[in-house]
């Protein structure tokens, strides 16, 4: 019941443009035979990412805290089913970056390819200069929970949270490093990011990639 009371924070449309989605936004691109494949980018930087930690019970152990004003993004995309996932170090997002890595996606997961991404005005600007074979599919405001990249980027900062980086390079080794076990074990990716309404979808037309 508490549960069901927090909802009414969320205007009734939007709960209503979630739940429809999850029953059918990715159907048609399932039908069509299109891989679907979540898109998502997060900021990095040198200011330290302080996360949860543990300490004796009484004690407050000290973190390191840093802040420097340097920053870069990491550019993912995901293929929830097969547990691919693909990044790119980029040193800013905007249309026409997010047009070039999307002309990768063409040589990474073929021609006919349906993008799942959130309304960022980055996204909605490239949207003319994506290939004619591509579709794009968004997912309804206000919903990152909905994009199972979002899980995989919460798994990365805890990673590299709590530290002090002498550059962006050293960080983006760390984030390399933290990256590889999801490279090296699909099936990893599959159980964090493989949400339930998300593989129905892409199972109802029995879709092989």
């Amino acid at each position: 019941m508490e549960l069901e009371n927090r909802k009414t924070f969320l205007p009734k449309g939007r709960q209503e443009g979630k739940r429809s989605f999850q029953k059918k936004g990715l159907k048609e691109a399932v039908k069509d035979g299109r891989r679907v494949i979540f898109v998502d980018w997060m900021r990095y930087g040198l200011i330290s990412n302080l996360w949860r930690s543990w300490s004796p019970i009484g004690h407050r152990l000290p973190l390191p805290k840093q802040i420097e004003f340097k920053w870069g993004y990491l550019w993912a995309e995901m293929e929830v089913l097969s547990g691919e996932v693909n990044v790119w170090l980029v040193e800013k997002v905007d249309k026409e970056v997010v047009a070039l890595l999307v002309e990768k996606m063409a040589e990474r997961w073929g021609q006919k390819v349906a993008i799942v991404w959130d309304n960022a005005k980055a996204h909605q600007g490239a949207i003319g200069k994506l290939p004619c074979t591509f579709k794009a599919i968004f997912l309804p405001p206000y919903s990152p929970e909905l994009n199972p990249v979002e899980r995989l980027f919460e798994e990365l900062r805890g990673k590299v949270a709590n530290r002090v980086f002498e550059s962006l390079e050293e960080l983006e080794a760390a984030l390399v490093k933290a990256l590889k076990e999801y490279w090296d074990d699909r099936e990893k990716v599959r159980k964090l990011c493989g949400y339930e309404w998300i593989v129905a979808q892409l199972q109802s037309s029995q879709s092989v990639y």
